[in-house]
């Protein structure tokens, strides 16, 4: 069961899918149709493990994806609110890195936490600055753009477009 408020709260309901509980930040969203008085409710969805708000790093990241969420749909410069796209790419990715951070020998290093950010088209982009570098993740508003990891160790600047939780992880590990 999935709850949705009808004004710019998050509601948070849990579901039991295979022995894991989910939580989910559910938020409905008003838009004005083309004719006067019509309205249409759209309703964005982040969708987290409830065991993952263990893990104090990752639960400030989320946080800050919810505050997003919950904030303006638009400014001057664009579109601040995600996407349904970016926010389920962004709960994909985030939770597979943080089991293979967490799971490839780093059981003692923490996940490192993150700045978060509208991209001004609906996208997400996810900062993590450490003592060797920098690593961006950068989520589009939709599936036919790419999604992308940038990370700048040292000297050593790339940009991967094959993203995947464990790629994440392997290049937090080498920017600790």
């Amino acid at each position: 069961m999935t709850l949705f408020a009808d004004d710019a709260t998050t509601v948070r309901t849990f579901r039991r899918d295979e022995q894991i509980v989910y939580e989910d930040y559910a938020m409905a969203t008003r838009s004005h149709a083309p004719s006067e008085g019509d309205t249409q409710t759209r309703q964005l969805r982040l969708r987290i493990p409830q065991l993952y708000h263990q893990v104090t790093e990752l639960n400030d990241t989320i946080k800050q994806i919810i505050a997003i969420m919950n904030g303006d749909e638009e400014d001057e410069d664009g579109r601040l609110r995600p996407t349904q796209h970016a926010l389920d790419q962004v709960s994909e990715l985030l939770i597979d890195a943080c089991n293979a951070f967490l799971l490839v020998g780093r059981a003692a290093a923490k996940f490192p936490r993150a700045c978060v950010s509208p991209d001004l088209d609906g996208g997400l982009r996810i900062e993590w600055y450490m003592a060797k570098g920098v690593v961006r993740l950068v989520i589009p508003p939709n599936p036919s753009a790419s999604t992308y990891l940038f990370h700048r160790i040292g000297a050593d600047v790339n940009t991967d477009f094959s993203v995947s939780g464990s790629s994440i992880a392997a290049w937090l590990g080498k920017a600790l």
